[in-house]
């Protein structure tokens, strides 16, 4: 994960200079920040890359230049987000929004904290707004399924995982989400079909593989089989959809 962390930075941090000629001609400065703000990150040293950034961002609003404010606070967000200031990092990634509108990663980025932080009103908000801007976003999506699926929302979590299904057949989680909402609904065989469809493209995804065989026994009418994979499954901290485990319960009391 540190790799592609440190990775996400650096593209990041090209993208914008792209945008902007004068801040890698001009400004060394903010980039040498910012490139070693990513390094202290990647070490597990959020707050000292939080530090670094402070250093130079001032300079950078006080100037008025949008591009490397832009780039420092997305930068120090994420710092922030590491460390688990969300708040912190959403009112970063907010400042981001009002220097460069058209940007969609900062949308995104605070849609996934407003998520963590329970305002899921906000969250699809930017949700919406990026699929304005990008109209076939796997992610805006999958996220917004996710959020229904908090609600108990499960049709329209249904319609989103749908929709980002019909943008990439191959996007990887997609499947195993909309699995777990069909356990929700009691749509069995629609689930167990969702999980082989994720294990095909993510053999090595265990949850996949017991909530295939869980349902798998299920259908089969080998419940003692499947509770043995739900108890796996739950020392995995997974939460097992009430719908799904009731149903395993009366199928005890009709042997």
């Amino acid at each position: 994960m540190k790799t592609v962390a440190s990775l996400f930075f650096l593209i990041y941090v090209s993208v914008m200079c792209a945008a902007s000629p004068a801040l890698c001609l001009g400004d060394k400065e903010v980039v040498d920040c910012i490139i070693h703000a990513n390094r202290l990150c990647g070490e597990g040293k959020p707050k000292k890359a939080i530090e670094a950034i402070n250093e130079v961002v001032a300079d950078a609003i006080n100037g008025g230049d949008k591009s490397q404010t832009a780039l420092l606070l997305f930068n120090r967000a994420r710092a922030l987000e590491q460390a688990g200031m969300f708040k912190q990092a959403v009112e970063d990634y907010s400042w981001c929004i009002k220097c460069n509108p058209d940007d969609a990663m900062p949308f995104y980025n605070r849609g996934l904290l407003y998520q963590k932080l329970g305002m899921f009103d906000q969250a699809k908000a930017d949700y919406f707004t990026i699929l304005k801007k990008e109209p076939h976003s796997i992610h805006a999506f999958n996220n917004l399924g996710l959020i229904c699926d908090a609600k108990g929302e499960h049709d329209k979590a249904l319609s989103y995982y749908g929709q980002a299904l019909e943008a990439d057949p191959n996007a990887v989680n997609v499947h195993f989400n909309r699995a777990i909402t069909c356990l929700s609904l009691g749509l069995y065989n629609d689930a167990r079909q969702d999980f082989a469809d994720e294990l095909a493209r993510s053999p090595s995804s265990v949850a996949s593989e017991y909530y295939y065989k869980a349902v798998d026994n299920f259908l089969a009418g080998h419940r003692d089989d499947s509770l043995e994979f739900i108890a796996r499954l739950k020392a995995m901290k997974h939460i097992i959809p009430e719908r799904f485990t009731d149903d395993l319960q009366k199928s005890a009391q009709k042997r």
